[in-house]
C-alpha cells in the first residue's frame, strides 16, 4: 500500500534513476519491480508510480538518450 511519502520517495527514486541513465548516455534499461518491494507496495501500485516517473521524466527531459525502458516482473502471479 504504502503512505504518499513512501510513493513520493519511491517515483524519486525511479527519477533518477532516469536522469542518472541520462547522464550516462545510456539508451536501453530494464527495471525489475522488485524495486517496490523495499517500500511494500502492490505491483500494481509500483508499476503505476514508475509509468507516472517515466512520463514526468520525458516530459521534463523533451530530448533523451533513453529510447528502451521495461518494467520487470519474474514472479508469474
Amino acid at each position: 500500500k504504502g503512505t504518499a511519502e513512501e510513493k513520493n520517495l519511491l517515483q524519486k527514486t525511479y527519477l533518477n534513476l532516469f536522469q542518472m541513465l541520462e547522464e550516462k548516455k545510456i539508451f536501453s534499461v530494464s527495471v525489475s519491480a522488485i524495486l517496490g518491494g523495499n517500500f511494500s507496495f502492490p505491483k500494481e501500485v509500483c508499476a503505476e508510480i514508475f509509468v507516472d516517473s517515466l512520463l514526468k521524466f520525458f516530459l521534463e527531459t523533451k530530448i533523451s538518450h533513453l529510447k528502451y525502458v521495461r518494467f520487470c516482473d519474474k514472479d508469474p502471479h
